[in-house]
């Protein structure tokens, strides 16, 4: 199991967000987030896109990210486990 976390530009999240959907992928997590590089508060809004998958399907994703999101940072964790908290359902 992988976690995807991408920080991309605000304006492309709609079309990343149908992106997803059109592969099956419909589920993340957004968060909001200000770009911050050295000594430069730049304050460009972004959004922090977590996406949770097997690992068959990282390559999958990464390309859909890259496709629409143009520029930006893609980040892949090794992820332990998802518990679903309502229903105690484990894995992705």
């Amino acid at each position: 199991m992988k976690m995807i976390r991408a920080i991309i530009r605000h304006f492309v999240l709609a079309e990343l967000a149908e992106r997803l959907n059109d592969t099956g992928f419909g589920g993340m997590t957004v968060s909001e987030a200000i770009h911050y590089h050295g000594e430069d508060f730049l304050g460009i809004p972004m959004n922090l896109v977590e996406i949770v998958l097997k690992d068959e399907d990282v390559e999958e994703v990464v390309t859909a990210i890259m496709s629409v999101a143009m520029e930006g940072m893609i980040y892949v964790f090794d992820m332990e486990g998802a518990i679903n908290i309502r229903t105690g359902d484990r894995g992705v």
